[in-house]
């Protein structure tokens, strides 16, 4: 959900996650019942053929979980295999075609999370650490940080898994960090379709950033 509340980042697409686009659906039309319809692809040019619906990130590779940066709206986080892999870029969120594209994550990345001021990203890297960047936006160009390692969660991110899946989130101050974890095999893929493997949820709520 974007920080005014009006707009809500969604995945469109079939196929898996490799097939996947990054819309946009306007709240308003969800109060007013319109989202019971189905969501229009875009057309040719990739343009949403719903006036309610904006296409925000739409390449021939796969692009998932779009994140909107708080408290102003400024970047929109997601995450892209376009370079063979999967890595979380952004890019300006009130000018996507003209804004240039950032990469954000290390040796690749999944599932991008905005801390509460914007100042902070967060993302899953390939052998499951919750990964943080900061981001440095005061003059209106975008610049990132280096990835510091917060901690491991024992999973192991493939790329493959769905995209309605979550792994971890983080609360809204920024301080505490849920996140589900298989407990009996910690080096298992998150993508196992074994629907008897449990899933055990722990909260961190000191991470030793060493910053106050």
């Amino acid at each position: 959900l974007s920080p005014d509340g009006q707009q809500l980042v969604l995945n469109q697409g079939s196929g898996g996650p490799a097939a996947m686009d990054v819309i946009a659906l306007r709240v308003d039309a969800h109060a007013r019942g319109d989202s019971a319809r189905p969501l229009p692809g875009p057309d040719s040019q990739g343009t949403s053929l719903n006036k309610d619906v904006r296409t925000l990130v739409k390449t021939p590779a796969g692009e998932t979980n779009g994140a909107i940066s708080p408290p102003d709206g400024r970047w929109l986080a997601y995450q892209s295999n376009e370079s063979g892999n999967w890595d979380v870029y952004v890019r300006p969120f009130r000018d996507l075609e003209r804004g240039a594209r950032s990469t954000v994550s290390t040796g690749g990345g999944t599932q991008p999370r905005w801390a509460p001021n914007g100042r902070e990203l967060f993302y899953l890297s390939p052998d499951g650490k919750v990964m943080a960047v900061d981001i440095m936006a005061d003059s209106g160009e975008f610049a990132r940080g280096d990835s510091l390692t917060l901690f491991a969660t024992g999973l192991r991110i493939t790329g493959r898994e769905r995209p309605s899946d979550t792994f971890y989130d983080v609360t809204s101050d920024g301080q505490q960090f849920f996140v589900s974890e298989l407990i009996d095999d910690p080096g298992s893929s998150v993508d196992s379709q074994d629907s008897e493997a449990p899933v055990h949820v722990i909260v961190n709520g000191h991470i030793g950033l060493g910053k106050e």
